[in-house]
């Protein structure tokens, strides 16, 4: 029991990675050194996007692998794989020019794939109607994204793609803070819990 709660950390870092990658496509530095809305790509960004979508997707895999409900694993760990394959693009694995349509695949599984893991939580012991629609939302967001990269088409004058594939790691990134913090209560004691048993004679935990 207590192996299938020690990952919710795990998962609330690969929110946090998610959230910089949030970030990283949304804003972009001016030249006084402030932040402003991100309205066009600049040197680095590719390298700097590619690291994060690494190490996010390598952190969700293992998350994935350490939980022992594989139902509910599978569809994080193709999410993982797919951001990863996303980060290998980043950093020019496959060459130095990338087609939008394979990054908006990449994307359209990640998105499927958690708005699976989510409809999983929905089907999960549920603490409550507020518990259900918030997984609802998600399952509707995750269909929103996916159905928006399959349709999208890069205006190079925008870039507003970028901003789409913000607003996607925004969404992920609060996706992986409600399962971490689902994981981390899932067997938590509740309030007026008695502890009975040979556990509670023994003083054994």
């Amino acid at each position: 029991m207590q192996e299938q709660r020690n990952h919710w950390w795990l998962l609330a870092v690969c929110g946090v990675l998610n959230a910089a990658l949030w970030a990283a496509c949304s804003f972009m530095q001016a030249p006084d050194g402030s932040f402003v809305w991100r309205h066009a790509a600049v040197r680095g960004t590719a390298e700097l996007l590619g690291q994060l979508a690494l190490a996010s997707g390598a952190g969700t895999v293992v998350a994935a692998v350490w939980r022992r409900e594989r139902r509910a694993g599978w569809p994080l760990m193709g999410n993982g794989l797919a951001l990863i394959a996303l980060g290998l693009l980043f950093l020019g694995v496959a060459g130095g020019r990338v087609s939008f349509r394979a990054i908006a695949g990449l994307l359209v599984v990640m998105a499927i794939s958690m708005g699976v893991r989510m409809l999983t939580t929905t089907g999960e012991q549920s603490r409550g109607r507020a518990s259900r629609w918030v997984n609802r939302l998600a399952c509707a967001g995750a269909i929103s994204f996916a159905a928006a990269f399959l349709w999208m088409k890069p205006v190079p004058e925008t870039h507003s793609e970028i901003l789409w594939i913000g607003s996607y790691f925004g969404y992920q990134a609060a996706c992986l803070f409600w399962l971490a913090w689902r994981a981390r209560g899932s067997h938590a004691p509740q309030h007026g819990d008695w502890t009975v048993g040979p556990t509670a004679a023994t003083g054994q935990v």
